[in-house]
């Protein structure tokens, strides 16, 4: 068997790599790629109402609420109270995207999603774009509600709203909802 030499590229690589699990630690390496089957957020699968606040305003409510359905194979599907449009949006579809579960300190359901819609023209803003919406939120441990908070942001009607560096107009929000149960 031949001896394999080690490149200068190779062991800069090496280096470097080494140089990041020190610089950011075992344990944070595995949080960013750790991802839990979401049969382990189960109780996450429903539908929820939720309370939607802007995230750096004394609790004012934001303009609207979600409907928000999770579904046991990843994909979730948001309906919203504002869909008429409000002052400073345009109107807009029901969002379709996917979930994960995310692991947490304390075993509590955690999730991370991202759900596109688009924008329809009005007569002051007659240019579509795509929104998108990444939540991040946690379960509470009687599976009845959630929190957490959200981003929305938009692209052109024509660009990429999976790249985050073409994302603008972001506003950030806080929710909170409850579980919609049959009777």
């Amino acid at each position: 068997m031949p001896i394999r030499s080690i490149t200068l590229k190779s062991a800069v690589s090496a280096l470097a790599f080494a140089g990041a699990v020190w610089f950011v630690g075992p344990a944070d390496l595995r949080a960013a790629e750790e991802e839990l089957p979401l049969s382990a957020c189960a109780d996450v699968v429903g539908t929820f109402l939720t309370n939607n606040y802007y995230l750096n305003s004394d609790d004012t409510r934001a303009d609207n609420r979600y409907l928000l359905s999770f579904t046991d194979d990843g994909h979730v599907l948001l309906a919203g109270s504002a869909e008429f449009g409000v002052p400073g949006y345009q109107p807009f579809s029901d969002g379709v995207g996917a979930w994960r579960c995310l692991p947490s300190d304390d075993g509590a359901a955690t999730f991370a999603a991202i759900i596109l819609d688009f924008t329809f023209p009005t007569q002051s803003d007659r240019a579509q774009r795509i929104a998108r919406v990444d939540m991040r939120g946690t379960l509470d441990a009687d599976g009845e509600t959630l929190a957490g908070t959200y981003a929305l942001s938009f692209v052109p009607l024509d660009g990429d709203p999976l790249d985050d560096g073409s994302l603008t107009n972001r506003v950030d929000f806080r929710f909170d909802g409850s579980k919609v149960k049959a009777p």
